[in-house]
């Protein structure tokens, strides 16, 4: 049966409903992402004081959390094809309530590894997998741009809370502002559940740009994943993929401790922290749009310059106003870890094995981001600054950026050369 609110008998809805799939989408990335994940840099200086341990032991709930991501990603696509998407995305909710509250009744630190493996675990069911599956289902056309928007969830959610939550911490202590937290999850997932409609023909209405197409035109075309993987520009967009979650993930978590570590108050290190992500927010829907327009050679280049620049100053940059030009570029850094993969998956694989690829990639970033965490951790820990890292990661940024362009020109002659298909950059 056909679910519907606003329609008439026979389940259709008037107007668009893709729109409101944008809406769920990005209630969805701010609690799975923001809620979940983003704010616990705000957490670590607090917990670490209270726990009495150093950076890279208690940093290890952090790639706990990533491996557990890795391990469970490759699972979630296929159940969402089985089960109701609805089902999942509030027991995943519910899940990643239950490891904040874990981490707040914390007596060591062991509580938090527990609460890692939880978090990652469930993240899946209701984050970055059922996001880019109702968006596949939802848009043929613009879909660059609704990824970018529904993406800014948690940028947003981020950076209107990071203040918030910086005086919730200093009033009422780390351990009660994550029960708070915990409860806003389970409310902000539950108002995403009752918007989300898993398919347009469930309600009578096609994807956006299929209107006037035929079932030919719109047929996916593109790789198997076991197909893809004997090619080596399969093998450059993994390494790609890797690099981005190890030098992204690996720095966005702990650049609170980094500014704090440098002499800058706990106060004007969230302000940036909250610039960052208000930057991200807006940089996600420009992005989106970059890559609709300029196609993924052209923006591809783009991103890895930016990244490159925002690690360089990050390591050099810590004057009062100087120390925005890091901050500013980051956002954007922050919003390219989304837009990058989403986007560029479905044009360097095509749509034909699209949620098995997409799994599998996002599978391969958790697992840059799970390394890039305690190698910061350890390079801090070692030299008692994180600056060395930011240098590393500005000459990895190049790499990564050299592997993502050439898997993408390779796919191209690939498309042309195997399926007789002029693939669009």
């Amino acid at each position: 049966m056909a679910q519907n609110t606003q329609g008439n008998q026979n389940g259709k809805v008037k107007g668009f409903y893709g729109w409101f799939i944008v809406v769920a989408c990005f209630l969805l990335s701010a609690s799975s992402t923001g809620l979940l994940t983003n704010l616990n840099s705000l957490f670590i200086t607090p917990a670490i004081e209270t726990l009495k341990v150093n950076h890279s032991t208690f940093m290890l709930f952090s790639t706990l959390a990533m491996f557990a991501s890795m391990l469970a990603t490759p699972f979630i696509g296929p159940l969402f094809r089985k089960h109701s998407a609805r089902k999942l995305i509030i027991i995943g909710g519910i899940l990643g309530a239950c490891a904040h509250f874990i981490y707040s009744v914390a007596a060591n630190v062991w509580f938090f590894y527990l609460g890692g493996i939880i978090a990652g675990a469930s993240s899946g069911l209701f984050g970055t997998i059922p996001m880019n599956y109702l968006l596949a289902n939802w848009f043929y056309d613009k879909r660059g741009t609704m990824t970018g928007i529904a993406f800014t969830g948690s940028s947003l959610i981020t950076s209107a809370l990071s203040p918030v939550v910086t005086r919730l911490i200093a009033a009422y202590g780390w351990r009660a502002t994550y029960r708070i937290l915990a409860v806003t999850i389970i409310i902000v997932v539950l108002i995403s559940v009752l918007l989300i409609r898993t398919k347009p023909e469930d309600i009578g209405q096609r994807p956006l740009g299929t209107e006037n197409k035929s079932e030919a035109e719109i047929k996916p075309t593109g790789f198997m994943r076991k197909d893809a993987m004997k090619k080596i520009w399969f093998w450059t967009y993994a390494i790609g993929v890797f690099l981005m979650g190890l030098v992204v993930s690996g720095t966005q978590q702990q650049l609170v401790t980094y500014w704090t570590s440098e002499g800058i108050s706990a106060a004007r290190a969230a302000t940036f922290f909250s610039v960052v992500m208000l930057v991200g927010l807006v940089a996600k829907i420009l992005l989106g749009g970059v890559f609709d327009h300029f196609g993924s050679s052209k923006s591809i280049i783009i991103c890895g310059i930016i990244c490159a620049a925002a690690f360089a100053t990050l390591a050099t940059c810590l004057g009062n106003v100087s120390a925005f030009i890091p901050v500013i570029l980051f956002g954007i850094v922050s919003a390219e870890l989304v837009i990058v993969p989403s986007f560029t998956v479905q044009r360097v694989f095509g749509l034909l094995d699209y949620a098995s690829n997409v799994s599998l990639f996002t599978t391969i970033l958790f697992l840059g981001s799970a390394v890039g965490i305690p190698f910061c951790a350890i390079i801090f820990d070692l030299t008692g600054s994180y600056r060395i890292a930011w240098f590393l990661y500005a000459v990895l940024a190049v790499i990564l950026t050299i592997c993502l362009f050439i898997s993408n020109k390779l796919s191209i002659k690939a498309f042309k050369d195997t399926l007789g298909i002029e693939r669009v950059d």
